[in-house]
């Protein structure tokens, strides 16, 4: 017999609390929930949002289109029974590669970015 379960599949990942990604300048910060998802792989992710919340749904869906990370699909929006908001969910299928990729370049770019900081406070300390 079936049961329900909070996403007892290993295929299926929830990217949840996706509202939380938000840094100290108070935007949204889609990068975020991307390592969130890289730190378990899946076949398909979905994420959702209530209404007051709908802009950062839609700026994870675009940033994931936009950087070729897979396809993303709006599933529809209804009236959450338990909170008695109104969620908006969307499934991504992830592209495996493009998603290690992505992960591989913001590595490296931080690595330089290091190593240019380290470089310019060791020039600087030279200088005076």
């Amino acid at each position: 017999m079936s049961n329900i379960g909070v996403l007892n599949c290993c295929g299926i990942t929830e990217i949840a609390n996706i509202g939380n990604d938000v840094v100290q300048s108070g935007k949204y910060n889609p990068e975020l929930s991307i390592k969130t998802a890289q730190g378990r792989k899946a076949a398909f992710y979905i994420f959702s949002v209530p209404d007051y919340n709908l802009s950062i749904g839609q700026t994870l869906a675009k940033f994931i289109t936009e950087n070729k990370l897979g396809t993303v699909t709006k599933v529809g929006r209804q009236l959450n029974p338990n909170s008695g908001n109104k969620l908006t969910m969307w499934v991504w299928e992830p592209d495996q590669d493009a998603l290690t990729n992505y992960a591989n370049e913001e590595t490296r770019k931080r690595s330089e970015a290091a190593k240019k900081g380290w470089a310019t406070r060791l020039a600087e300390s030279v200088t005076r």
